[in-house]
Order: structure tokens, then C-alpha cells, then sequence
């Protein structure tokens, strides 16, 4: 008889927490069984998931137990289990890479293998992803490589991510690529590849005049043409402190108070952009 492939095996009390461990691993593409509590656990059975305080009643070698029910908790115990599924014990080196953009990608290199890759709606979602990765997957040391292109975004992520005591390094781009543009996550995978210049000391985020242009034509288009936020507003979504819905709000709030709802006037006396065009990256 051939052995089963093996598997990882759901076990937990915790309603909320189990549908989400599914859904997690459905996602990941690994494969698993749900035993309930105090059932006998198969041969194949190589990791056993289950939520906080639950490891003391499974009688298994490797047990992850998911921090909580959040998207963070049940991710990185998925990935944690993925790991033990894969065989390797720790990494000499896990080098993760940034692609930093409005959409970052993210790559984890493990001693020169792809172990996993992220593709992010928003900057600010880098530093929960590192952090992740950082706690699933056991390393001796790590190191941070962030891209060196679109200079806002890239030093807000920096800044994100100073304080986490990793190593952070800017690596030169234009060497990653051979000249073409890639999508972001294969462009973050080479970026971990490669050596950078450390960085120790936090950024200036100081978006250009282009920059601050480009958030106020978008502006027109977030509010369905009817507001073009003034410049100090798109140099605030620029540096992160706010979304462009926020800035929209605060911009009608402050026409509001003015006795002006309703009103167009931009700072720089320009219309934003056409109605109906669409931001690139």
C-alpha cells in the first residue's frame, strides 16, 4: 500500500478561528485534514494547526498555534505550518524584497530560493507583511532590500520599517530589470538578490511638484469631477497621512465652511485633469 501524501491537520474548539485556518490554507494550496479535538492524529500528519492554548491537548511533535483570529494571526500560521510542510528546519538567510509603488510587491528569498511573494494594495500594508514573514519563517539572520525607485513611497516604507531591527538596504533597481518593466513582484524578487546601501536613520518624504499635480487630477476623479484638492492636501496623501478619500472629505469640509460646497478652486488655478482618466502607476 502506497504511504498518503502528507498533510497538515486543523484542530481546534475555535469557531471563528476555523473557518479562516480553511480558507488560509485553501489559498496557500497545502494540503489538510480537519480532526476534531482528542481524535487520533494519521502518520501523514506532519504539522497540526490550532488556535491560542490549544497546543497543551494535541499529542504531535509540530503544533502552530494561530495568535488569533486577524488576518495577520491566521497568515502567519499558515505560512509557519507551510514552512514545517516543506522540511527545511531554519534559514541561513531570509532576505526579504520590496518593489516599492502605489501597489508594492514583496519577495521572500530564503537562502537564494523563492519562498513566498506578496503583491499589496497600499505602502502602509508593507510593514504588517515584513513583520509576518519575519515571525513564520525561522532564520538566522535577515535583511531588508527595498528598490530604489519612486522616492516617496519607497522612504515612507523605509520609515515603516526602521524600528522593526532589521537591516534595511536600498538597492539600485536599474540592474534588476535589464532595462524592461516587470511586474513588482518578480521585480522584488530580484531586488532580495542583490546587495545594497544600508540605511540607518530615517527618510524625508518630499514629494515633487509632479507628484503633488498627479494627486490632485486623481483628486477630480475620486470626487466625480466636482473637487480638486489644494496642494497641501495631495502633499499629505503623498506622505501617507492620509487616504484620497480623506483628503476629498476634508477638502469638501473645508469648502463647506467657507460657504463654498460645491465650488472648484484648486490651489495652483488648474483643473486637475479630464474627467474620466485613470491614475498610472
Amino acid at each position: 500500500m502506497r504511504d498518503k501524501p502528507a498533510c497538515a491537520a486543523v484542530v481546534t474548539c475555535n469557531f471563528r478561528l476555523f473557518p479562516r485556518l480553511i480558507e488560509a490554507l485553501q489559498r496557500e494550496g497545502l494540503p489538510f485534514i480537519v480532526l476534531s479535538p482528542g481524535d487520533p492524529i494519521p502518520p501523514e500528519v506532519t504539522v497540526v494547526l490550532t488556535g491560542r492554548g490549544e497546543a497543551g491537548e494535541i499529542g504531535h511533535p509540530h503544533v502552530v498555534e494561530a495568535g488569533d483570529t486577524s488576518d495577520r494571526g491566521v497568515v502567519a500560521a499558515v505560512l509557519a505550518a507551510g514552512h514545517v510542510m516543506s522540511g527545511r528546519e531554519r534559514y541561513g538567510l531570509l532576505a526579504i524584497g520590496i518593489d516599492p509603488g502605489e501597489r508594492p510587491g514583496v519577495a521572500v528569498v530564503g537562502d537564494g530560493e523563492v519562498v513566498k511573494t506578496f503583491q499589496l494594495v497600499h505602502p502602509e500594508d508593507v510593514r504588517e507583511v515584513v513583520e509576518v514573514v519575519l515571525s513564520a519563517f525561522p532564520h538566522l539572520g535577515s535583511v531588508i532590500r527595498i528598490g530604489h525607485g519612486d522616492p516617496v513611497r519607497r522612504n515612507r516604507i523605509i520609515n515603516s520599517l526602521l524600528g522593526l531591527g532589521v537591516r534595511v538596504e536600498v538597492v539600485d533597481e536599474t540592474r534588476t530589470s535589464g532595462g524592461q518593466r516587470n511586474t513588482h513582484v518578480h521585480a522584488a524578487i530580484y531586488i532580495a538578490s542583490w546587495k545594497g546601501i544600508p540605511v540607518e536613520n530615517p527618510q524625508k518624504v518630499e514629494p515633487t511638484p509632479g507628484e503633488i499635480r498627479e494627486i490632485q487630477r486623481r483628486s477630480r476623479i475620486e470626487s466625480g469631477g466636482h473637487h480638486t484638492i489644494d496642494k497641501e492636501l495631495a502633499a499629505a496623501v503623498a506622505r501617507g497621512e492620509m487616504s484620497m478619500g480623506e483628503a476629498v472629505k476634508e477638502h469638501e469640509r473645508r469648502m463647506g465652511l467657507h460657504g463654498e460646497k460645491g465650488k472648484n478652486t484648486p490651489s495652483d488655478g488648474k483643473s486637475g485633469g479630464k474627467d474620466g482618466e485613470t491614475a498610472s502607476e
